[in-house]
């Protein structure tokens, strides 16, 4: 008898538990979340943030009308794209590729490239790493604070209580104190996050701006391919960082004469000059270059016959001819031929010297000035530079920048850098006090050049002169 109702105990306590499961769970221990306490965003990933506006504690303050609703993120590999959604209903698309931040100009035709830091004004969602996801960044165990549901899901929550402000400092100052878009700082101004207990992904943060709720999409079975333009831009800058970082593998060569090669017996090549701003004035833009000075210089050389194109900053063409070791030019009717002999205390600039020693503006480079290797858009570069004797505190630094007509490639005037090619030891730049000067070498002319018939005619006079004079002086 006893032993029955003994059984009919166990039964009806073994069917109360089985109905009611909640008794024995509530025992349970919550989970405790273990590292890492969120998971860095996957290799492959389609997520999209939604960012729901808070109502604000002072009246009338609202998120800015071009700051981010919606944030979508696809990541393949180390590519991502973002389109980002404006509460204006504004959609804008950036791509990240090989650690650079790239947009497109609003007429599609200009590729805009960008790097990220966080005193740049891009928002934190545009980070260029590849680490955890935005807004979620600064969980730790000491803002843990136990397992809460968001929408029924059993979640991980963390929270940080921001210190208190002044009592003078309204509510309203606080809410947009960090910059133009600052949705997904971590933390800032105190924020609440919620990471899902079984996959560890962020389920949701509420930041100053909004609650940002996370909605993970299929992941892409495919790389992302980023448009044409900046699929290329990329694809230029992974080459040449390849190719730095071998050259920074093995030693930096050592230039060896001749440090910049002469004048070759044919070439072409144009020399821009960029001007600079000029340093110790009051204004960025004063003391600026004389409107006659050269923008541009193009060379055209075959033998000892070069052709020179000077352009100046009006728009202005001038034509040069070297000849026989003189200067000519035509008048403006063209009717006339001036000749000229070019010495350093003439008027003529140093571009139109007319030996056929080295380039111009890289004459002087030594060994005294050389630095090491530096590149040069891209290029490794054999780099000089001279610091120049420290001027007289009486002399006024702007009365030196101009002071001979156009000493655009007088070597190492008032101090210069100079970029010359590793491999060609063609220059590539010259840093002087009137510009930056990029050398472009262009296809090398296959046929002589043949100087305006005037010129040609004078010059072969002068020619016919010189030998017979030299004939002459044999003779006695």
């Amino acid at each position: 008898m006893n032993n029955s109702f003994l059984c009919v105990g166990l039964a009806v306590g073994l069917a109360i538990s089985l109905a009611v499961p909640g008794r024995l769970a509530a025992q349970s221990p919550p989970p405790v979340p273990q590292p890492p306490l969120v998971l860095p965003m996957p290799e492959n990933v389609h997520v999209e943030i939604a960012v729901q506006e808070t109502k604000k504690t002072v009246k009338g303050a609202t998120v800015p009308a071009d700051s981010a609703k919606t944030i979508d993120i696809t990541k393949t590999g180390a590519t991502r794209k973002v389109v980002v959604t404006t509460w204006q209903g504004v959609a804008k698309e950036y791509w990240i590729v090989e650690g650079f931040i790239f947009t497109m100009s609003p007429d599609g035709k200009q590729v805009n490239r960008d790097v990220y830091s966080p005193a740049s004004s891009f928002p934190p969602y545009l980070r260029t790493d590849s680490g955890a996801f935005y807004g979620v960044e600064g969980v730790s165990m000491e803002q843990y604070k136990g397992v809460s549901p968001f929408n029924g899901k059993p979640c991980f929550y963390y929270t940080k209580v921001p210190p208190a402000k002044p009592a003078g400092q309204s509510q309203a100052a606080e809410i947009h104190e960090m910059g133009a878009d600052p949705v997904l700082t971590p933390f800032s101004g105190g924020t609440k996050v919620w990471i899902d207990a079984t996959t560890k992904l962020p389920v949701a943060a509420l930041l100053p701006e909004g609650l940002c709720t996370y909605t993970f999409l299929p992941a892409p079975q495919q790389p992302l391919v980023p448009p044409p333009a900046i699929a290329k831009y990329s694809a230029y800058i992974k080459d040449m960082t390849i190719r730095m970082q071998k050259d920074a593998a093995s030693p930096p060569p050592v230039p060896q004469p001749p440090l910049v090669l002469p004048m070759p017996e044919n070439v072409h090549f144009e020399i821009a000059v960029q001007e600079a701003k000029k340093p110790g004035a009051e204004s960025p833009d004063s003391v600026p270059a004389p409107a006659d000075s050269a923008k541009t210089i193009d060379i055209t050389k075959t033998g000892t016959t070069r052709k020179v194109v000077v352009t100046t900053r009006q728009g202005i063409a001038k034509e040069y001819w070297i000849v026989e070791g003189f200067i000519f030019t035509m008048s403006p009717d063209g009717k006339q031929v001036n000749r000229d002999v070019y010495s350093p205390a003439s008027s003529f600039p140093p571009y139109l010297r007319t030996d056929n020693g080295p380039f111009y503006g890289v004459e002087s480079v030594s060994m005294e000035q050389y630095q090491g290797v530096s590149p040069f858009n891209g290029k490794p570069c054999f780099y000089y530079t001279k610091v120049p004797p420290a001027k007289p505190s009486s002399q006024v630094q702007p009365t030196d920048i101009h002071e001979v007509r156009d000493p655009v490639f007088s070597p190492f005037a008032g101090g210069t850098k100079v970029w010359i090619d590793v491999k060609t030891k063609l220059p590539v730049a010259a840093a002087l006090p009137e510009g930056l000067c990029t050398y472009t070498f262009l296809p090398t002319p296959e046929q002589p050049l043949a100087p305006p018939p005037d010129i040609a005619k004078y010059s072969a006079y002068i020619k016919a002169m010189t030998i017979r004079m030299q004939k002459e002086a044999a003779v006695r």
